[in-house]
């Protein structure tokens, strides 16, 4: 699938499960402070465990290349 079909069926995913009657009843509780502030940190602590495991694979296979 190319990079364009996948955004725009990415943004067309989002934007149906944005409109989905249970996600707008939880609405209040999505949009605490407290659950965004919780839920960004979980998202910035994932991308930084993910950039370390794709450092360690890089080096890994830079390692085995040079052999």
């Amino acid at each position: 699938m190319s990079l364009l079909r996948t955004a725009i069926t990415a943004a067309t995913l989002a934007r149906r499960v944005a409109s989905h009657p249970a996600v707008l009843a939880a609405a209040p509780v999505i949009f605490n402070p407290k659950v965004q502030a919780a839920a960004r940190d979980a998202t910035l602590t994932g991308a930084y465990k993910a950039g370390q495991l794709a450092r360690k694979i890089l080096d890994t296979t830079k390692k085995s290349n040079s052999r």
